[in-house]
């Protein structure tokens, strides 16, 4: 939380303590800090039910994490209801409540539990739709997309990729890399929806912003993303009956999925390298079978597409 007047917050301090120490892997530390945040008001208790549960995920004490994390979000609640007139204690009660939510949320995806993610997530966007960070707004975007993918519901979880693509817009220096996890998700969503030609532009995409923001892995991954969406296109253009153009795709899926064993293998994710040579290996039968249909199409299939 930043631009907060720390007079009116004394908890900030021993807060921000017990966050950086829990990330640095510090536990003891962490529930020190946490036991040294004031609680006078609903913020501080908001704040300190918080980071206890945040101790509590870190025990794999999910139950009490829940209980923790859910009391918090009612206290940042409370201390909006109790300060209307305070528009700097307002919204850092929101974005307390948002940020409560948002890890309760977090939470029973991990535990498979999508409707209770649904619900969560939808109340951290309503608090962080008012008072958050675009930052804050694209994760949670993001978070209300994968729970819908988790119901089946691809249509609603299409729209929610879109509109965690359009916060990751105003991300300034973290744009690109925003971007293209955002273009990512919309290329996935999209090609399981059997829009194959927005998918693959989608993707495209990804790998552009991965090129210049990203690391080997990542590209590696985008590299992958694209052969996969190439590969069902082709798939799909197949049942179609249109036999040359899915031999086109199948090619551009070969070059796209080569590149990234290739890669993986140099970042030295070895298991990524062998599920993505699997997956050409799959794709070296249907690129097999469509040239016994097709013969005088063998040298297109040879030189590695268009």
């Amino acid at each position: 939380m930043t631009g907060v007047d720390r007079r009116l917050t004394p908890w900030i301090q021993p807060a921000a303590g017990a966050l950086q120490a829990l990330r640095n892997g510090h536990i003891e530390a962490a529930q020190d800090l946490c036991a040294a945040i004031p609680f006078l008001e609903s913020d501080g208790l908001a704040w300190r039910g918080y980071v206890k549960g945040l101790l509590d995920l870190h025990h794999d004490n999910f139950d009490a994490a829940e209980t923790h994390l859910l009391t918090a979000s009612r206290e940042a609640e409370a201390f909006v209801l109790s300060n209307p007139t305070d528009p700097e204690k307002t919204d850092l009660g929101r974005r307390l409540a948002g940020l409560c939510y948002q890890r309760l949320g977090d939470l029973h995806r991990q535990l498979g539990n999508h409707r209770r993610a649904l619900s969560y997530h939808g109340a951290a966007y309503t608090h962080r739709d008012e008072s958050g960070t675009p930052g804050e707004r694209w994760e949670t975007a993001l978070a209300l997309h994968l729970d819908h993918l988790g119901s089946g519901d691809q249509e609603t979880a299409l729209e929610w990729s879109l509109r965690a693509l359009d916060f990751s817009e105003q991300l300034g220096s973290e744009r690109a890399r925003f971007c293209a996890m955002s273009w990512t998700h919309v290329g996935e969503t999209l090609s399981s929806l059997g829009k194959h030609r927005e998918a693959v532009t989608a993707a495209l995409h990804a790998r552009g912003f991965w090129e210049t923001t990203g690391t080997q892995q990542q590209q590696a991954r985008a590299d992958r993303v694209l052969g996969d969406a190439f590969g069902a296109w082709a798939e799909t253009l197949r049942g179609q009956g249109e036999t040359h153009a899915a031999q086109e795709k199948l090619a551009t899926s070969r070059k796209h999925l080569t590149r990234a064993i290739t890669g993986l293998r140099e970042a030295e994710c070895e298991a990524e390298a062998a599920a993505c040579a699997k997956a050409l290996a799959a794709l070296a039968v249907s690129i097999e079978a469509l040239q016994k249909l097709n013969p005088q199409d063998q040298n297109t299939m040879t030189l590695g597409g268009r």
